[in-house]
Parts: structure tokens; C-alpha cells; sequence
């Protein structure tokens, strides 16, 4: 006991000597270091805010330069198999090439025929596929066990005699699809040291259960927010109609491949128009279903957790035919016995039984928030003369106020203030292509307030509702989108409408480098992300040379978006232009109806002598101008 008490002061004692030195040391240090020399004290804070910087900048650099290393090896790794595979698939047989390029349909029927091998198949695909990236940069890696899957499943038929309703048939992946022992980089370098994905996205499995066989991974845009299709990792994918033109994005390695018709279909994806656009600057088809049609595991997004509006897998192809063939795959038991968050929709044969369709077709005098070009407003004139012809009915519609659809789409995909993305950016290096959003996603908000007191135009109405929400902010938005959802389904409703056809876009394909800076030219794509609506793109004419003209005389400029977009479409002679079909919540089918009627009416047959009209044949202005859908040839 009196040890315990004699160590109890000393420690005391301790104690008291170490607040006599504090009481004593701390007053002095204030009053001769920072209240007798403010100036000393003033550079002693900033040289350790100063090296606090330097310390953290370095680290930024030397973990940046570690990705980027990571980034050329991965790329590196990926360019040795591309080239391995070339050699490998050099004596492609033409009969099964031919057969590639041609109908999916007679592609299928061959395979399940026995006429063609799953081998010669998958290999003359392959070999097509590779091909088109050493022109154009659109694969970004081959799915290396393809050729040997193709051969499995030919030794299993010899056995036992049996096939799956997709034997063979060669297929596309965009690159975010995780695949067993692949990485998916989303464009990131700092994601290429990232661990193998252990598991196919459940969509690849619904396909390689029905005998499918993935070939190549396709290319992106870093973080798939934004329609150019350019990366640090596998670099810059082009458009083959027309050296310096964007492919689209956030699924263009897809549109290239599907319009050079190397693969009868693929897989993309859609948060604001990534399978639509591509498909519209490459002239190809691409259908985004209603969101929850199709599952989305293993899907990887830089953007998790936003789920107001909503993403969703989509299929691309050549044609729409290929797009019918993965929907009837997709949408049935064998994918709702993998997700059971999936409903249960199998793929509604019925609605292709109806003789008749309604359709409706916005009015040219509606006020648009950006105005599309005549050339794209004149596809729109062809879709609607192609099926009156077939005699459906299409009656005009009064547009709703899209402007507060456009808005609200801003708003609530920057509700966390861009933290999220620039947070995945992280130590990453920034591709110049995306570098514009990046710049706005940093713009301060003060400076934000400030805009709301400058005249408004499309630049300032955006940028007044791209800052940080509060919850109840963000709830209120969500509750705006619902009311403006409703307003749009009515239309559905008190029109009897099967379908509507619109404008794709603003404009046809923008050069490389200007998408980023022009992204309300596809408000006509994004907003049927936000209503949650299914929406297809199908090709139907191409740029005229007076469409440019029509465009330096007529057009409007009210502001700098405009004057780039301007700018971008200066040249677009010859580029493809396509109509968008959107359909009421789960009428896929009714979409892909309406783009199958369009597809069939225009006359696509240039072997037979046909051509796609330039313009209706209603109208006194007349051209033609080769089948889009062919093979396409680079022009220089």
C-alpha cells in the first residue's frame, strides 16, 4: 500500500513539472515567435502548407507515372495477342467470311445446320475483327480461349448431337463486361494492376450457355461518360466513314465493328445514349431496352450508387435482325434463372402479329432545346414516308417541355457535385478527350451562383444545376422526373400510340475532340434514359451536300455550344443519319417492331441496283448516296 502511494506522487509529481514547463514554454513561444515576428511565424505556416503540396504532388505524380507504366504494359500485352491471333487467323475460310458479313439469321441457320463449323465460324470473325483494329483501334483485346471454345463446341455436337440455339455465333463484349480472368479498366491506367475479374457478367453467361462465343473486348471512352471513344490505356478509336469523325461512345469500339459487319452482334451499354450514339455516327442499330429488362451483374460503372437514372445493358448490331436474334436470347428463362432481380418478360412474339401500327412523330414546330440539323429532321421525313407506305398510321404529336427532362437529367447526374467521378479519377491521367467535362466538373460553386446571373442560353441553364444537391434536393428532382415521366407515358396514352419516332441527334457524327464540349447535341438520346424508356436507332439516309449549306445559312447561333457544334458539322457530306424509335416502359418488342418496319422500307439492296434515298420521295429535293450498311471505306 505505500508503494502504490509513493508511485502515485511521483507521478503526480511528474505531472505538475511537465504543465509548469508547458505554462512557461507555450506563452513564450507565442510571443517571441508569433506575436514579436508575424513575419517569421507568417513563412514558417506556409513553407509547411508549401511542403505538405509538394509532398502530396509528388506522390500524384510518382503513383500517376506508376499507372501509366501499368497502362502502356497492359496495352503492350494486349497489341502481342492482337497480332498473335492475325497470324493464327490468316487462313480464314472466305465461305465462312461471306457468311460473317452476311444475314445473322442465315448465319445461325448455317451453324445449325452443319454447313459451317463453330470453328471456321468464331476464326473468320476473329480474323475480320483484328483486321478492323490494326485500321481503326476499336478492339481492345481478344478473349483469348475463343478459338478453343469454338472447337469444344464442335467436338460436343459430334458427340452428342446436340447444339444451342446460339452454336457458334461470334460475338462482341464492351469492355466494361467483367470476364473470368480479365480486368476491366474502364479506360483507367490505375485500374490495370486491378485483380481478374473472377466471374463473366451474367448476360455473357446467358449467352455461352445457348452456345455463343465472346471474341473481342471493344474500346471506350475513359470513365464511359462521354460520347468520343478515346482512353490512356488502349488510345483513340476512329470512324471509319471519315478520318477526324467520332465514332460515339461510351459502346463506339462496338458501332465500328458492327458497321465494317466483323461480328452479327455485341453487347454495349446505356446511361445517356452510349449504345444510340455510336449507332448513329457509324450508321448501325442499337436498341436501349427499358432499364430492368436485361441484368447488369457484372457490369462495372464508375458511377456507383446513381441510380435515378438508369443504366442498362443494350445490343448493337449490323442490323436489326441481329438485334431480334440477342433480344430473343437474352429475354428468356435461361437469363431469369441466373438474375433473379430480373422480371420475368419473355420476349413478347405478339407484338410483331399487330398489321397496323400507330405511330407518332414529334412536330417541326415544337421548340426544341437544341435544334437538330435539317439533315437529321429530314431522316425523320423518310422513317415517316417509309411507313405510311407500309400503312401504318403516323400522326403528329405535340413535343412535351424536354427542356426540364434535359435539366433534370444535368441535375441529378451531378448531384454529389462530380465527386464521385473525379474521385475514380483519382491519380489517373486525364485524356484530352474528356478533359472539357472534367474542367466544368471543377468550375467552383460560387462561380456556379454567379452564372444564374448571367443572360440565359444553354450554357448557363446547365450550369446553374450541376452543382452539389442536399438530399432534399435531390428528392425533390426525383420527384420532378416523375411528374415529367408521367406527362410523356400520357402522350402514349391519349394518343393510342405503339410508338413515337424522333430525331437521334442534334447532329451526325462530331469531329474527334468536340464532343466533350458539345454534349447537348445528343439531349434527343439522354432523355429517354431519364423517362426510363426503351429507345432504337436504325439507319436510314446519309448527309447531303446541301445539308451543309442549309446549315451556314439557316442555322441560328445563339451561343458557344452552338457555334462549335457549327463548327463540327462542317464536312459531314456522306455521313450516315439514322432515326431514333422510343416505345411506352417495356414495349421493347413494339421498338424493335417499328425498326424492322423502317429497315425493311428503305431499299437497302445495292447489289440489286437500290439506293437510299436522300430524301422522301415526296419531296422535290432528290439524291442517293451509297447503303450505309455496306461495307464501309475510310475516307481520307
Amino acid at each position: 500500500m505505500g508503494l502504490e502511494t509513493d508511485i502515485e506522487l511521483q507521478v503526480g509529481r511528474a505531472f505538475d513539472s511537465f504543465g509548469n514547463i508547458v505554462s512557461y514554454a507555450v506563452p513564450n513561444f507565442f510571443r517571441n515567435y508569433i506575436i514579436d515576428r508575424p513575419l517569421m511565424a507568417l513563412m514558417g505556416v506556409c513553407g509547411a502548407v508549401l511542403f505538405q503540396f509538394l509532398v502530396k504532388m509528388g506522390l500524384h505524380y510518382f503513383r500517376q507515372g506508376q499507372a501509366i507504366k501499368a497502362a502502356r504494359e497492359t496495352r503492350r500485352k494486349a497489341q502481342e495477342r492482337i497480332h498473335r491471333f492475325v497470324e493464327l487467323t490468316r487462313d480464314a475460310k472466305e465461305e465462312a467470311i461471306d457468311a460473317v458479313k452476311g444475314s445473322p439469321e442465315d448465319l445461325r441457320k448455317k451453324l445449325q445446320d452443319g454447313e459451317l463449323s463453330a470453328f471456321d465460324v468464331v476464326k473468320a470473325s476473329l480474323s475480320l475483327s483484328l483486321n478492323a483494329t490494326l485500321e481503326f483501334n476499336c478492339v481492345t483485346d481478344v478473349i483469348a480461349d475463343c478459338l478453343e471454345r469454338a472447337k469444344r463446341l464442335d467436338e460436343e455436337r459430334k458427340e452428342t448431337g446436340v447444339v444451342g440455339p446460339l452454336f457458334g455465333m461470334p460475338f462482341s463484349v464492351k469492355e466494361m463486361y467483367e470476364i473470368e480472368g480479365e480486368v476491366v479498366t474502364l479506360g483507367l491506367p490505375t485500374r490495370c494492376n486491378s485483380t481478374p475479374s473472377s466471374k463473366n457478367a451474367t448476360l455473357i453467361n446467358v449467352l455461352l450457355a445457348q452456345g455463343a462465343v465472346p471474341i473481342v473486348r471493344t474500346n471506350i471512352p475513359q470513365t464511359l461518360l462521354t460520347f468520343e471513344c478515346s482512353n490512356p490505356v488502349f488510345g483513340e478509336t476512329d470512324n471509319p466513314w471519315k478520318k477526324g469523325r467520332s465514332c460515339g461512345g461510351s459502346s463506339g469500339g462496338e458501332s465500328v465493328l458492327h458497321l465494317l459487319k466483323t461480328v452479327p452482334f455485341g453487347l454495349g451499354t446505356d446511361i445517356g445514349g452510349s449504345v444510340r450514339i455510336p449507332a448513329h455516327f457509324c450508321g448501325t442499330c442499337g436498341l436501349k431496352p427499358t432499364s430492368g429488362r436485361l441484368s447488369r451483374r457484372g457490369i462495372i460503372s464508375s458511377v456507383n450508387g446513381q441510380i435515378h437514372i438508369k443504366a442498362t445493358a443494350g445490343p448493337m448490331a449490323p442490323t436489326v435482325d441481329g438485334l431480334l436474334l440477342l433480344m430473343r436470347s437474352m429475354c428468356s428463362d435461361v437469363l431469369y434463372h441466373r438474375d433473379l432481380s430480373i422480371p420475368p418478360l419473355p420476349f413478347n412474339e405478339k407484338m410483331f402479329n399487330k398489321k397496323k401500327l400507330r405511330i407518332g412523330v414529334f412536330s417541326r414546330r415544337n421548340h426544341f432545346f437544341m435544334k437538330p440539323t435539317e439533315g437529321c429532321l429530314r431522316a425523320v421525313d423518310i422513317a415517316v414516308d417509309v411507313l405510311k407506305k407500309q400503312n401504318h398510321e403516323v400522326v403528329e404529336v405535340e413535343m412535351p417541355d424536354f427542356e426540364e427532362t434535359i435539366l433534370l437529367f444535368y441535375a441529378i447526374m451531378t448531384a454529389d457535385g462530380t465527386k464521385t467521378i473525379l474521385h475514380a479519377m483519382g491519380d489517373n491521367p486525364i485524356d484530352p478527350r474528356v478533359a472539357p467535362l472534367f474542367k466544368i466538373a471543377q468550375v467552383p460553386s460560387f462561380i456556379r451562383a454567379l452564372v444564374k446571373l448571367m443572360p440565359e442560353n444553354k450554357i448557363t441553364k446547365i450550369m446553374s444545376v450541376t452543382q452539389e444537391k442536399t438530399v432534399e434536393e435531390l428528392w425533390q428532382l426525383q420527384a420532378k422526373l416523375i411528374e415529367q415521366t408521367q406527362k410523356f407515358l400520357d402522350i402514349f396514352e391519349s394518343e393510342k400510340l405503339d410508338a413515337i419516332l424522333c430525331v437521334s441527334s442534334v447532329v451526325p457524327a462530331c469531329r474527334q475532340g468536340h464532343c466533350s464540349a458539345v454534349t447537348p447535341v445528343v439531349w434527343p438520346t439522354f432523355i429517354y434514359n431519364a423517362l426510363n424508356c426503351p429507345a432504337g436507332i436504325v439507319p436510314v439516309t446519309s448527309v447531303a451536300h446541301y445539308d451543309d449549306e442549309q446549315l451556314s445559312k439557316f442555322y441560328k447561333v445563339e451561343d458557344n455550344i452552338d457555334e462549335k457544334m457549327k463548327a463540327s458539322c462542317v464536312g459531314s457530306s456522306n455521313l450516315p443519319l439514322t432515326v431514333q424509335v422510343v416505345g411506352a416502359r417495356w414495349r421493347d418488342e413494339l421498338v424493335l417492331r417499328v425498326m424492322k418496319e423502317i429497315e425493311s422500307g428503305i431499299v437497302t439492296a445495292v447489289d440489286e441496283g437500290g439506293k437510299i434515298p436522300l430524301a422522301p420521295s415526296t419531296s422535290s429535293t432528290t439524291a442517293s448516296s451509297k447503303n450505309k450498311n455496306t461495307e464501309a471505306k475510310k475516307n481520307e
